[in-house]
């Protein structure tokens, strides 16, 4: 099992950042934007969404050097314009929530499936390695993803929420000056906390004793 581990951590890592940008294109598209849509990303094509280094290389790497247990990254950005959507007010908070909102959704689902197959002897003990690896890299993009730091979802969303001129949009908007250069900050912050984070709602989703 542990020698399949990192290229089906690879495989679902693709197919939940995949999800994750579609749930962002789908959303805009709900509120009218359909930028997303022309472009031809609201599919389950790989090709139109894999990023050379954070859908493969980045991940790759981290499984290997974790034995298959840890792997985080991205796909390309879907786009969509914030200034078509039909509700200006909640309109980009929810779109930019619905990346990491779909991965929970998954990490969620896959658990509760796990446990019940456990409870009815329908899913063996073990597969028990490849739930958690599901589990944990959907919460892995979860948490990453819900920071609070630019280009991350979670500062379009606090954004979205905090009145313009307030301190912290002015935060934001200078950390957004910085352009990619603060993802690496991003990436900071998700070793030093994001780690704790997950190992603690993937033991609370799947039980302790998986770990």
């Amino acid at each position: 099992m542990e020698s399949i581990l990192p290229i089906f951590g690879i495989i679902v890592l693709i197919f939940s950042v995949m999800v994750h940008e579609i749930s962002h294109g789908a959303m805009a598209l709900y509120f009218g934007d359909e930028t997303a849509k022309r472009r031809g990303r609201l599919t389950f094509n790989p090709i139109k969404h894999i990023d050379p280094f954070g859908s493969l290389l980045l991940p790759a790497l981290l499984l290997l050097t974790s034995g298959g247990g840890f792997a985080v990254g991205w796909a390309k950005p879907v786009p969509y314009n914030p200034w078509l959507f039909s509700n200006q007010k909640w309109g980009p908070a929810l779109a930019a929530a619905a990346g990491p909102a779909s991965n929970l959704i998954i990490a969620v689902v896959l658990a509760l499936l796990f446990r019940v197959g456990l409870s009815t002897e329908v899913v063996s003990p073990e597969l028990g390695p490849l739930f958690g690896a599901v589990v944990m890299i959907n919460l892995a993009l979860a948490v990453l993803n819900s920071l609070p730091i630019p280009p991350l979802d979670g500062a379009e969303v606090l954004q979205a929420l905090v009145p313009p001129q307030s301190p912290i949009a002015n935060g934001l908007r200078s950390l957004e000056s910085l352009g990619m250069w603060a993802l690496p900050v991003g990436l900071l912050v998700f070793l030093l906390i994001g780690q704790p984070i997950i190992l603690f709602l993937t033991k609370l989703l799947l039980g302790s004793t998986m770990f």
